[in-house]
């Protein structure tokens, strides 16, 4: 992603459409807020994100304003440094999508999570031959963009952090041209308050370090 266009942003990387779905019994009203990390920020959201979302569990999604949505989405700027860059795994073009629903499966996602991912991101990802996948999960979506959420909830984060690869000489010694070491394994919460948010989302190396 093209961080130009954001010249207050310097933590290396974009996170694209994170979905946040939110379950609980209907008619309970919940506040969403974020906090985010001194290179991180939010770049973009759907509905409004003034300070926090007010919204209220209605049958398969939530009311905000009196609008009705499936989930919330937001787009933010994210510090690769408080990232892992040791867990997941490389795979060729051809078995992207296939590994990311194994791992959205594996995460406890709903079938319905997992269409919404694939109708969005299965041709969006830019040309190239393998990609190495580096999924962040709630420990470390924390340290960029804690979510604070009222009453209680359960949280459920995984971000794709996905690195096409290119041969580009100068960068050698950045963490994320290196490949995972081991498999990656959820270990997110399961369900155990009486909300619960599944968040799904793709992030990118910063366009301006391949320069």
């Amino acid at each position: 992603m093209n961080g130009s266009h954001y010249p207050g942003h310097h933590g290396g990387g974009m996170a694209g459409k994170p979905n946040v779905y939110v379950y609980g019994n209907v008619g309970q009203e919940f506040k969403i807020s974020f906090n985010f990390s001194e290179k991180s920020l939010l770049l973009s959201a759907i509905p409004q994100y003034i300070k926090e979302w007010n919204g209220v569990i209605v049958e398969d999604g939530i009311v905000h304003n009196k609008a009705f949505y499936r989930y919330y989405y937001y787009d933010y700027g994210l510090d690769i440094d408080k990232l892992q860059w040791t867990s997941g795994k490389c795979v060729l073009k051809e078995e992207l999508i296939d590994y990311l629903n194994s791992l959205l499966n594996k995460s406890g996602f709903f079938e319905k999570e997992i269409h919404d991912f694939n109708e969005y991101w299965s041709y969006k990802m830019p040309e190239a031959s393998e990609y190495c996948v580096f999924p962040q999960g709630n420990k470390e979506l924390k340290m960029v963009a804690e979510l604070h959420v009222e009453p209680k909830a359960s949280l459920n984060r995984v971000t794709f952090f996905i690195v096409p690869q290119v041969k580009i000489d100068h960068v050698k010694n950045r963490p994320f041209f290196n490949r995972p070491k081991k498999e990656w394994e959820s270990t997110n919460s399961k369900r155990q308050e009486a909300l619960h948010i599944n968040e799904w989302g793709v992030a990118w190396v910063d366009e301006s370090i391949y320069n």
